[in-house]
């Protein structure tokens, strides 16, 4: 974890983590004092739970480090909690079953869909697209969309084999 971009981001992403502490959300870490400097501003990984899906947590992209757990009952609700928003940038499903994986993959509306971990640098190099309102939005191009989504059946094919 390092510093946010800037001052702006760093007031930002400050007032959502006050704002759901001051409303009474449950904050399953330890709360930290934020480490502005002229080095940098750094915000400790700040994670609530059991956060309603139509809380603004839940809601925005913060861009910050806040993460954000809602518990679902089955795979079915997961993608439910999941296209339950107006962005769709990134998502991640963790099970041991691959056809939940890809069920996922093709139902959750997101520009990039991890499963079993998160980031690892490698999908920076893969063209992809955020859905709805979040990167350009796939939707506004769909020529472009339609060339990513092609690409799209290549991978899944390239790591099937």
């Amino acid at each position: 974890m390092g510093p946010v971009a800037g001052h702006r981001q760093y007031s930002k992403v400050k007032s959502y983590i006050e704002d759901a502490v001051n409303r009474g959300v449950t904050l399953a870490t330890q709360r930290r004092e934020y480490a502005e400097n002229p080095e940098g501003y750094f915000i400790y990984p700040t994670v609530f739970s059991e956060v309603d899906k139509d809380d603004v947590l839940f809601q925005e992209e913060i861009f910050g480090p806040v993460a954000v757990l809602t518990p679902a009952r089955d795979v079915d609700e997961a993608i439910e909690l999941a296209n339950h928003t107006k962005y769709g940038l990134v998502s991640a499903i963790y099970t041991t079953d691959v056809r939940k994986a890809f069920r996922a993959i093709d139902e959750i509306h997101a520009g990039v869909t991890f499963v079993n971990q998160g980031p690892t640098g490698i999908e920076y190099s893969l063209p992809y697209l955020g859905h709805k309102e979040s990167g350009f939005g796939g939707g506004t191009w769909p020529h472009i969309y339609n060339e990513l989504h092609q690409d799209e059946e290549h991978i899944h094919r390239l790591f099937l084999q």
